[in-house]
């Protein structure tokens, strides 16, 4: 019986179990910025400051840079086609008739006027797979 009581106890010690989990190393790869490529530059200048804050540090950098981290490996590289559409999104974003500036006779929708290449500023500013997620 004193054997029988002593294996049961055995069992019951050893059913200690240790578990480490990846968790714990997690990093946010969507806290990277990247420098734009050249030809988004006159977009990002061109952007209101309150809408340049939000694609660099904001949701929209967020969702770029998890989606092109994301897709990185499946996308093709488009060099060309990347370069072409930021020269274009600049030179839009560059016009005064398509991008006026806010002044005080917008009242406080002074901060929402012109050109919003939010998500274009913040895809140029997480590498070039996030780009080519631009939808």
């Amino acid at each position: 019986m004193d054997v029988i009581g002593k294996v049961q106890a055995s069992i019951a010690a050893a059913s200690q179990e240790t578990t480490i989990a990846l968790a714990n190393a997690n990093f946010d790869m969507s806290l990277i910025r990247i420098e734009a490529p050249q030809e988004y530059k006159a977009l990002g200048s061109a952007l209101a400051k309150r809408k340049r804050n939000i694609a660099e540090d904001g949701p929209a950098h967020v969702t770029a840079r998890r989606l092109g981290t994301l897709f990185q490996g499946i996308l093709p590289e488009t060099p060309n086609l990347i370069r072409a559409y930021g020269t274009r999104a600049s030179e839009i974003a560059q016009s005064p008739v398509v991008n006026p500036k806010g002044t005080d006779a917008h009242g406080p929708f002074k901060d929402y006027v012109g050109v919003d290449g939010t998500s274009i500023w913040a895809a140029a500013t997480s590498g070039s797979a996030a780009i080519g997620m631009l939808p």
